[in-house]
């Protein structure tokens, strides 16, 4: 699994990930806005190898931009 920032909007479990050329490179497995964060965060599956580029969630006919990162998407510092 890939943790991505979600820019536009709140991808959905089951949403199609494409990358810049439209073709279908995966999907989101959930999906939500962090309040701690402060944005959209998801979760994606994708096919092996095709990180690099640039990714887009299809949510009700838009192309949403992600940023893919690490996860967790936030470490909490334990005293």
């Amino acid at each position: 699994r890939t943790g991505a920032f979600v820019t536009g909007g709140i991808a959905r479990k089951g949403a199609e990930v494409v990358n810049g050329s439209g073709e279908a490179v995966g999907y989101v497995t959930s999906g939500t806005f962090s309040p701690t964060l402060k944005k959209a965060i998801c979760m994606l599956r994708l096919k092996r190898g095709l990180e690099d580029g640039p990714l887009y969630a299809m949510v009700r006919g838009r192309k949403l931009e992600l940023e893919l990162t690490p996860i967790p998407f936030y470490k909490r510092n334990v005293r």
